[in-house]
């Protein structure tokens, strides 16, 4: 156990050395200071359109997925469809190095809470709450205003994103959300229903074909709220090797 958390350290080291900032990346202005349960964060938040590749996320992947959202996760409107879109925690197993940097976009929230967004690395086949297994913050305060301006209560926008880096062959994405934890909530939840602590599903998960790209929802009300599972939107650039290998794998995930 000693060996297998060492990995997973060495793994989060060389994640942050690998996402350094390119010329071309803006850091969003202002960032969050939340830091719920004392989490660290994986790095700044960086801004909407500001390299190639965001900017071409932004242009042309981004509106498929609102269009997703509008249909299948409108505002208060419960998605009935949600067993059929269980994350199986297999589907986001690495099976190789990834061919460019892990992305997280920011795409969406509908919540009246502030909630935090954070993910684990954990070694494929693990259980994923082994003491020891660094949790790390991606949107510390996963909370948007309309319109063009940002508060550090409301930093961000549709676009914006952070770099997790590369993997590694035989890890697993583990990603969880703390519900209302800007603002001092204490409810962890998480990809695996059973280790949610109502034992509800609280995420959904949506893959476009021959697409790099998986878009997730959170539901963030203890006891299922709405459950319209559009409380905290965001999607994930697994890369291109990395996706087409997990079409392959089975799952309830629709393809």
């Amino acid at each position: 156990m000693t060996r297998l958390l060492s990995s997973v350290l060495a793994l989060i080291v060389l994640a942050a050395s690998h996402a350094t900032v390119t010329h071309a990346q803006v850091v969003a202005e202002p960032q969050s200071n939340a830091r719920p349960f004392g989490l660290p964060i994986h790095g700044p938040v960086f801004k909407l359109k500001s390299d190639q590749r965001s900017t071409s996320f932004y242009n042309n992947e981004m509106r498929v997925f609102q269009e997703i959202v509008e249909d299948k996760l409108a505002e208060s409107a419960r998605f009935s469809g949600r067993e059929g879109f269980k994350l199986d925690p297999a589907r986001l197993y690495l099976r190789t190095v990834a061919d460019e940097s892990i992305r997280v976009y920011f795409l969406a929230e509908g919540a009246g809470y502030h909630n935090s967004l954070g993910f684990s690395w954990i070694p494929a086949g693990s259980d994923a709450s082994i003491a020891g297994v660094p949790k790390v913050l991606i949107f510390p305060d996963a909370s948007a205003r309309s319109g063009s301006t940002r508060t550090s209560s409301e930093p961000l926008k549709a676009g914006d994103f952070i770099d997790l880096g590369f993997g590694d062959n035989g890890i697993q994405l583990d990603f969880f959300l703390i519900s209302n934890g800007a603002n001092g909530g204490q409810q962890w939840l998480w990809n695996d229903y059973r280790r949610n602590p109502d034992g509800l599903q609280h995420m959904v998960a949506f893959m476009i074909p021959d697409s790099r790209f998986i878009l997730l929802g959170f539901e963030d009300i203890i006891g299922g709220g709405d459950l319209d599972y559009n409380d905290s939107l965001f999607v994930v650039d697994i890369g291109e090797e990395n996706a087409e290998n997990l079409l392959e794998i089975q799952s309830s995930l629709p393809h």
